[in-house]
């Protein structure tokens, strides 16, 4: 909408001058009659000044009509219907109100958030509180888990120590019957001939014991006599214990013959 520049309001009425400026009919006239020249006056917007006197058709030619303008001529102009304009409006009315209750939706959730923000702020000092006392519990439990476990390999160190002694002369004794074993082991395999010849010959006579030994003797004489068997060796060690049985057998047999031939 074109605006007038004396009262810059809408055009009422709009008359144009030869400058090309527009304004209102009774602005335009009020602005000529506050002049004080009866034939000049000078546009409201440019200051270029125009004749207001219109000269008299009677006393000038007719080939001149033509050219002769008035200095302020009426102007019609299309002014729009202000339906649209009002439909318009009220649109954008109801999308303000919209806005407005968008708004204010957006607001309280807003001012929602910032509780939960500040509840999690919170939250979040009191879960740094409680890690820091974590944290220092564990560095607590691991120098007590480190000073036991040093109090454990001390106490495993010195029971080491104690028990280094036996085991060595367990393994000494162990060596040694080893030996002794194999030392016995040949003389035990020649026995057994000598103890098939004893058994070939006939029995010999008992000789006299002394009162005791006679009274376990008539005790035992109804338990069967000793059998002598020959085993074969099935394991290294067993044989330790068989071949000292045989040796004592043998070494029975050799004091009866010495008895015998003392006698």
């Amino acid at each position: 909408m074109a605006e007038c520049g004396i009262c810059l309001d809408i055009l009422r009425s709009p008359v144009s001058i030869p400058c090309g400026h527009v304004h209102c009919e009774r602005c335009l006239r009020g602005h000529i009659s506050s002049g004080s020249d009866a034939l000049k006056s000078a546009c409201p917007t440019c200051r270029k000044p125009f004749h207001i006197a219109t000269p008299d058709f009677v006393f000038v030619p007719p080939k001149y009509h033509d050219f002769i303008l008035p200095p302020v001529r009426k102007v019609y102009m299309d002014i729009p219907s202000i339906v649209a304009m009002t439909r318009e409006v009220d649109a954008l009315t109801q999308r303000l109100e919209g806005s407005a209750k968008e708004n204010d939706h957006l607001r309280q959730r807003c001012a929602h958030y910032k509780e939960r923000l500040e509840a999690v702020e919170s939250e979040k000092v009191a879960i740094i509180d409680q890690r820091a006392e974590v944290r220092q519990g564990i560095l607590d439990l691991r120098k007590k888990y480190d000073s036991l476990k040093k109090k454990y390999r001390e106490a495993q160190s010195r029971d080491d120590a104690r028990n280094t002694t036996p085991s060595r002369s367990l393994s000494r004794m162990d060596s040694q019957n080893f030996d002794t074993s194999h030392e016995i082991l040949p003389k035990v395999e020649e026995h057994p001939v000598s103890l098939q010849e004893l058994s070939s010959n006939p029995p010999r006579p008992k000789r006299t014991l002394p009162r005791s030994r006679l009274s376990n003797s008539m005790r035992c004489k109804d338990e069967p006599a000793p059998q002598i068997v020959k085993r074969q060796r099935t394991h290294r060690y067993s044989d330790v214990g068989s071949s000292s049985r045989l040796l004592e057998v043998v070494f029975a047999s050799d004091e009866d013959d010495s008895n015998e031939v003392d006698e």
